[in-house]
């Protein structure tokens, strides 16, 4: 970190997350690790092609944005 430059912000992701639990969970470690509090996420709860789970994702944005979030939502159109 000491080498990132201080105008730099990082972007912490959830594309780990396999449910929305998992999603809030990385957030808030992210933020209690120092991060900003905006965050993208993003939900995948199909392994096998990756497509991102857009109930999944809304229900992790309607509870980081009630806890002060900026929330940048991955979604697909097509699910």
């Amino acid at each position: 970190m000491n080498y990132i430059p201080e105008d730099i912000i990082l972007l912490p992701n959830t594309s780990g997350a396999r449910n929305s639990d998992e999603a809030v969970r990385i957030a808030r470690i992210a933020r209690a690790a120092g991060m900003v509090n905006w965050v993208k996420i993003k939900v995948i709860a199909d392994q096998k092609y990756l497509l991102p789970d857009n109930y999944e994702t809304i229900k992790a944005t309607e509870t980081l944005v009630k806890e002060g979030f900026v929330v940048l939502p991955y979604m697909s159109p097509h699910r």
